[in-house]
């Protein structure tokens, strides 16, 4: 090569590439005259470049507007907005030619899994481990990652240069991250790259609106249960249970009346009867009435007290371990309160007490609730109804229940379970 002339093609202040021309005919140099005809040529071939980037641009635009419309109609016409992360993924590939994609949740900690919530493409598991550096910098950061295929060989199409990888980052209303891995994408033109992060980001957004919908759907749901629970809860309370005390009041007047022995017998039978199931529907909708978050186990406890201090004509007085909340687990803190008001029952209608302590404590690595009255003591022979669902409750759970008789007077009702198995 002999002769060269060259010039830089501009679009705006940016320079594009450059246009060459060499070897002029018949060997001569090339001329001013030269330069000027490149010079034209030049903005000539920027204003063309520049046109079909716009026209490319506009295209995305509009694909990535029908795009975020697209999954705006699903969330307010999907029952289930799970449903929803699949169109994400699809439209996220669809726009760019990518090879694959996923939403997946991390707590961003450096041991943190990755539990993948939707995913499209092959070999998703081994590309976010190649790339789990980048993943764990994003999050930390929380700043979207762009990176090439040269730049991680791990990720590289075969035969295909130029490949585009993204990790877009998205804290969710429960704190952990929802995060966008979209692999191998190709933008519309070599300068359009970073128009197509932008739409990237705001697929992530998406993401992130998908997945609170989720959760709102779900705490919805719970809130649902919640109130049909206390709904039925106040039902049995209200109606039920008066109804049956009625019944019960009933009958003991009617133990007034100069009936035989055996007629007396039997409606002393019945009223026990009676007091047994308002007892186990007590019993019931304590279960399915959930605890208030946020409520300590002694305070549960303190509560249960006080709502039988007008039976039993005085307070019992509560001992609690203060670290005890930590050891337990929702199925005995709920088993633990059904004890405490069983025994508690049992005091108010058999024991004739003036004093009661409460003690739920921790000893050798099991949870003892022992309830001590100072009434008159054990009878000879003891029913079972109601302890006979305490000692189930222990045994469930590995433990044992005593009835032990109290010095000077009085009775304990001694309930332990390991903590650990």
């Amino acid at each position: 090569m002999r002769t060269l002339l060259g010039m830089p093609i501009r679009i705006g202040s940016t320079v594009f590439g450059d246009l060459y021309v060499t070897e002029k005919a018949q060997a001569q140099p090339f001329t001013d005259e030269d330069q000027v005809m490149l010079e034209a040529l030049t903005v000539v071939a920027g204003g063309v470049i520049d046109l079909t980037r716009q026209r490319l641009e506009a295209q995305s635009h509009r694909a990535t507007g029908e795009t975020i419309r697209q999954i705006n109609r699903a969330l307010l016409v999907e029952d289930d907005p799970a449903h929803v992360m699949p169109l994400v993924l699809t439209q996220a590939r669809r726009l760019r030619q990518a090879e694959a994609a996923a939403v997946f949740t991390t707590s961003g900690g450096e041991h943190s899994s990755f539990d993948v919530v939707a995913a499209e493409g092959v070999g998703i598991g081994a590309l976010l481990e190649a790339a789990r550096s980048k993943v764990l910098h994003s999050v930390s950061t929380g700043a979207s990652v762009h990176w090439t295929d040269a730049e991680s060989p791990s990720l590289l199409s075969e035969g295909i240069r130029d490949r585009y990888n993204s990790v877009v980052p998205v804290r969710v209303s429960d704190g952990t991250w929802a995060v966008l891995f979209v692999v191998g994408w190709i933008p519309a033109t070599r300068v359009t790259h970073r128009y197509t992060e932008g739409v990237l980001e705001a697929l992530g957004d998406q993401v992130g609106l998908v997945m609170d919908r989720v959760a709102a759907r779900h705490n919805h749901d719970v809130l649902m249960q919640v109130d049909d629970r206390e709904r039925i809860a106040r039902d049995l309370h209200d109606l039920v249970i008066q109804r049956i005390f009625a019944a019960a009041l009933t009958l003991q007047g009617a133990t007034r009346l100069d009936a035989p022995p055996a007629v007396q017998d039997r409606i002393e039978r019945t009223i026990g009867e009676l007091d047994a199931t308002i007892r186990d529907i007590r019993s019931t909708i304590f279960a399915v009435t959930p605890a208030r978050n946020g409520t300590s186990v002694q305070e549960h406890v303190s509560e249960l007290i006080d709502s039988y201090a007008v039976n039993l004509g005085f307070s019992p007085v509560l001992r609690c371990d203060e670290a005890i909340a930590e050891m337990l687990t929702e199925s005995i803190r709920l088993a633990l309160l059904l004890v405490v008001r069983e025994a508690l029952s049992n005091v108010a209608r058999h024991a004739h007490a003036t004093s009661a302590e409460v003690a739920v404590t921790v000893e050798a690595d099991h949870l003892v609730v022992a309830v001590t009255d100072d009434g008159v003591g054990l009878p000879d022979q003891v029913a079972e109804s109601g302890l006979d669902n305490v000692r189930t409750r222990a045994r469930q759970h590995g433990g044992s229940m005593d009835l032990l008789a109290h010095t000077p007077r009085g009775t304990v009702l001694r309930w332990q379970l390991p903590l650990h198995d």
